[in-house]
């Protein structure tokens, strides 16, 4: 830990679980600096229109060379090849658009390795008992969602669980300070 901090307990139990907390700390730093800004009521100025693409081709880089799982790397770099999840939007958009276009692949992964698990259980993020705004308020007796995304709400969680927040008064830490 950096002098003065103390480490963090991860929740992380695997490489794979590292690697998606690491993307959607990455993919969310734009969006965290823009809500910190607007919320001190703050110009943002024109970095919030820059568009995704060099963050964005950065990560996939580092995803090529790093992420260790060759079944996991294989599917990202499929999706990613065939424009899923509205890529090219997410490539020109503003912050929201980059960490909700991971968000999506990210659910769309968990979703198929349900299916090829034949697991039960609702495996979308977030879970509708930790952001009921996020999936419309609606879940079925069986725990699983109803309703489509509420993306707006999802975005605002990704910062809420992603973001890194100062221990004292539990505020967050400003995008400069990384």
């Amino acid at each position: 830990a950096a002098e003065g901090r103390a480490a963090l307990p991860s929740l992380c139990r695997t490489e794979t679980c590292r690697m998606w907390t690491l993307l959607h700390l990455l993919s969310i730093a734009p969006l965290a600096r823009v809500e910190l800004a607007e919320a001190r009521g703050a110009d943002v100025g024109g970095d919030s229109d820059a568009g995704n693409g060099a963050a964005f081709d950065a990560m996939i880089a580092f995803l090529r060379r790093y992420f260790t799982c060759n079944s996991c790397r294989k599917h990202l770099l499929q999706q990613v090849d065939a424009g899923m999840y509205n890529l090219a939007a997410a490539r020109v958009g503003g912050p929201r658009e980059l960490a909700l276009w991971w968000w999506r692949l990210h659910t769309a992964v968990s979703a198929s390795v349900a299916k090829e698990g034949k697991c039960k259980a609702d495996r979308r993020w977030p879970a509708a008992d930790v952001c009921t705004t996020c999936w419309g308020g609606s879940v079925e007796p069986e725990g699983k969602v109803a309703n489509e995304p509420d993306e707006a709400a999802i975005a605002s969680e990704l910062v809420r669980q992603y973001w890194p927040r100062k221990p004292e008064g539990n505020k967050e830490i400003e995008a400069k300070e990384f």
